[in-house]
């Protein structure tokens, strides 16, 4: 009887042994086909169109109804005339080089957005990432976006535009449906500094 309890009790104990080995494998088998879902790429930032965006404002220029004004001023003397609606293109053409969209932005740019309360106005400032690798020679662009309306009124671009014996700083202002400025600094080596600006106006209501 003895003998019997003996073999009974070393064949239940096998049993459970076997049967805690197969419950050991399955768990390991069911742990190596677990998957970690892999992390999904984050969608690129989308950086505003500056070059698209003024490219619309100026087709607009064909449906004015009034004459823009032209005023000049270099080194301090002031110059105005009177403008062609179809001369304005050929005017602003220097907002449109180089071209500024979301892609080359992305790639060479960081955006920061603040709310600037004292304009009233979200400012979107765009750095070079590298001075080193900065394709479009920009010293400070910015876009200015009206809070309440959530348009843009404004636009500011400086870029450096060499040639071979002087350098062009210029200053670009974009006034949504208003008027365009262009100052343009040269520096020739031993000379003094030269400032022209160029200001259009087309919406005489307003500033």
């Amino acid at each position: 009887m003895a003998t019997i309890f003996y073999y009974t009790c070393k064949m239940i104990k096998r049993y459970f042994t076997l049967l805690f080995l197969f419950i050991f494998v399955i768990g390991c088998s069911n742990r190596k086909k677990i998957t970690v879902p892999e992390e999904t790429g984050k969608a690129a930032p989308v950086f505003f169109p500056i070059t698209t965006y003024l490219e619309g404002q100026i087709s607009e220029f064909g449906q004015l109804q009034i004459t823009p004004l032209k005023i000049t001023t270099l080194n301090e003397q002031v110059d105005s005339s009177w403008l062609k609606t179809a001369d304005l293109p050929l005017i602003a053409e220097p907002f449109l080089h180089p071209f500024i969209d979301s892609a080359i932005l992305c790639k060479y740019y960081n955006e920061s957005s603040f709310l600037d309360q004292t304009i009233n106005s979200i400012t979107l400032a765009y750095d070079p990432k590298s001075l080193q690798e900065d394709p479009l020679s920009l010293k400070s662009l910015a876009v200015y976006i009206d809070p309440q309306s959530n348009k843009v009124t404004r636009i500011f671009i400086e870029k450096i535009v060499p040639e071979n014996k002087s350098t062009h700083l210029q200053q670009l202002t974009w006034k949504t449906g208003r008027w365009f400025k262009i100052t343009t600094i040269t520096e020739t080596a031993g000379k003094v500094p030269e400032i022209k600006e160029e200001k259009v106006i087309w919406n005489f209501d307003q500033d």
